[in-house]
């Protein structure tokens, strides 16, 4: 029996939705935890190594790594973008995301309260440095494949806006809490938590945007890895 490109494509819009749905529930279950107790329910801390959250963000990163890798050494004959640098690129990059997400590397470089982590600014030089360097890789994807790049981009935004744009609140935040509440006041408390909550939130809604992108891609360039005995 053969796999059917019509069927992955399926499988990978339900795919999607089921983490935006997992998402949904891993915010609602850390709020209520933090509501109630004070502290997060530690399989869907956030914060945490090897959370729920942090299993799915590492996975997607390392699986666009993986398909960037395939197809890098597949596509070495191929006139169609993006380009072998461009994946071989981006498998390094997404390799080594994967793994901090999954084992909270960036945390060895967090920052007092109020200033913006370096790790951040990494971050943020390298999502803005990589459309430049590979403009004409984006280009060509834009041209061939715009669906897919749309939601590539649209789930890239939506990560800078979570790690970012929250980020970016967080001190005028701050400074409100400071002057409502007492330290250690639990409102306080619990508001600084949802913020912190809707900022990763909006990361993993992010990173599976662009790893859902990536996906339909990689469904339609499957045929060039799976042997036609294997793929219609």
């Amino acid at each position: 029996m053969k796999l059917s490109t019509n069927f992955l494509e399926k499988s990978t819009h339900l795919l999607f939705i089921a983490i935006i749905i997992l998402a949904i529930t891993i915010l609602g279950v850390y709020l209520t935890s933090i509501y109630i107790t004070g502290s997060p329910y530690t399989p869907c801390d956030f914060d945490g190594k090897f959370s729920i959250n942090s299993l799915v963000e590492g996975g997607e990163l390392l699986t666009i790594s993986l398909i960037a890798f395939l197809l890098f050494i597949f596509y070495k004959h191929s006139y169609y973008p993006p380009s072998r640098l461009f994946l071989l690129t981006t498998g390094c990059v997404l390799l080594y995301m994967g793994a901090d997400e999954l084992f909270k590397i960036y945390q060895i470089f967090n920052s007092p309260r109020g200033s913006l982590n370096p790790w951040k600014i990494i971050y943020f030089s390298i999502l803005l440095i990589t459309p430049i360097i590979f403009f004409q890789d984006f280009k060509a994807l834009w041209r061939y494949y715009p669906r897919e790049t749309f939601l590539a981009f649209l789930g890239w935004g939506i990560f800078l806006l979570g790690g970012y744009g929250a980020e970016g609140f967080k001190s005028i935040l701050d400074s409100w809490i400071d002057r409502r509440f007492q330290q250690g006041e639990f409102m306080g408390m619990f508001i600084e938590k949802s913020r912190e909550g809707i900022e990763e939130f909006l990361e993993m809604i992010g990173e599976s945007t662009l790893f859902y992108g990536v996906l339909l891609f990689f469904v339609k360039k499957i045929p060039i890895i799976l042997p036609k005995s294997v793929i219609k």
